[in-house]
């Protein structure tokens, strides 16, 4: 049984009460809950109402303000959003960490020899953390003009304060080249990350257009 307009605009309405700003997230959870109250309201012969009040009440706890460390305690989001958010991070939180297994580790046991043949790199290594900076400056302020709130977007926000290390690198001279290079291999991931979160944000903004 297909819902009608006004009935899924209804279960808009319930998911903006409840917080859920995110245009890519809403309406994923719209498109579940909408699917369930279909198949209540055709296997129970429900009335929409009943459906309605029977499987948001189900989704109600899932609500709940939360808030986590890893994206930072100052923000709150509803639980079921936080997760989403979470989900994403985490992948990118582990890539680092193995990222600086991998890479910081070697660079610490042979330092005499990373050195030697990193600091003709230095120049360039400078040019690499300013141009990273310059593409996280640039998708921060292009996503944030005139379009809609996605996860995306936010994410991309989340990496638009690693731009302050550039100038902490680029005061480092040639003598601890490594450390330099960790950074702004960092920073070089930020802007990868955030390019990324970009093309998914315009890519989910054109579906919205032409749906």
């Amino acid at each position: 049984m297909k819902l009608t307009t006004e009935q899924i605009n209804q279960i808009d309405t319930f998911l903006e009460r409840n917080d859920v700003k995110y245009l890519d997230i809403k309406l994923e959870l719209l498109d579940h809950i909408a699917s369930q109250i279909e198949a209540l309201m055709s296997d129970q012969n429900s009335s929409f109402e009943e459906a309605f009040t029977k499987i948001t009440t189900h989704w109600k706890p899932r609500f709940r303000s939360s808030t986590s460390f890893l994206i930072g305690l100052f923000y709150s989001f509803p639980q079921i959003v936080l997760d989403r958010l979470l989900a994403r991070m985490k992948k990118y939180h582990l890539f680092i960490f193995c990222f600086s297994v991998f890479i910081y580790i070697p660079m610490f046991y042979y330092k005499v020899h990373f050195h030697s043949f990193l600091v003709p790199f230095n120049q360039l290594i400078d040019i690499i953390t300013i141009v990273s900076s310059v593409v996280i400056c640039f998708i921060g302020i292009r996503i944030n003009i005139h379009t809609k709130p996605t996860s995306y977007r936010f994410l991309v926000n989340q990496s638009a304060p690693i731009i302050i290390l550039s100038f902490f690198i680029l005061l480092l001279d040639h003598q601890v080249i490594e450390l330099k290079l960790f950074y702004t291999l960092l920073i070089l991931f930020q802007a990868i990350v955030a390019f990324q979160n970009y093309r998914l944000h315009t890519s989910f903004l054109k579906k919205m257009t032409k749906a």
